[in-house]
């Protein structure tokens, strides 16, 4: 008898624990030696037996708690990080917009040169800002694919 109460001490003890993770562990360790240690003389047995699992029940209880508090936390941060990503994809979006119709503007720059004087070098100029800005549309959508990528993935945890 003086073993099983030595549990239920333990037990106890573990109920204010700060380290949840490591008390619902030795609980559980303490529930095996419970077991192993057998019967006790009927008149103390139901008493002791609910000592311990009240004692049991409330680290259980407060890890899930914990768990549930944390896991609340995880939710509402990964659910601040999607909208984020999203205001970025939204940004990048108009982004390439934008320098599509400097595309178009610049082209048409191209289209409505007259020959002679500075046409050759004008429309050398313009062509490579469409290069160079054709170049910035692709990695921005690169950025886009991999930004709807983690939404979806972070989606999938939620």
């Amino acid at each position: 008898m003086r073993q099983k109460e030595r549990l239920i001490a333990s037990a106890e003890s573990l109920a204010h624990s700060s380290d949840l993770k490591l008390a619902r562990e030795r609980v559980k360790e303490l529930q095996r030696e419970w077991k192993r240690i057998g019967h006790v003389p009927r008149e103390h047995a139901d008493d002791l037996w609910r000592q311990f699992r009240s004692a049991c029940d409330e680290v259980f209880e407060r890890s899930r708690e914990e768990y549930e508090k944390k896991h609340a936390n995880w939710m509402s941060k990964s659910e601040d990080v999607v909208s984020r990503k999203r205001e970025q994809v939204q940004r990048l979006r108009e982004s390439i917009e934008h320098d599509e119709a400097l595309i178009d503007h610049w082209q048409d720059v191209i289209y409505n040169l007259n020959d002679g004087g500075r046409a050759d070098e004008i429309r050398d100029a313009m062509e490579d800002k469409i290069s160079s800005v054709e170049s910035k549309i692709k990695s921005k959508g690169n950025r886009i694919s991999e930004l709807e990528d983690a939404i979806r993935d972070i989606e999938s945890k939620l």
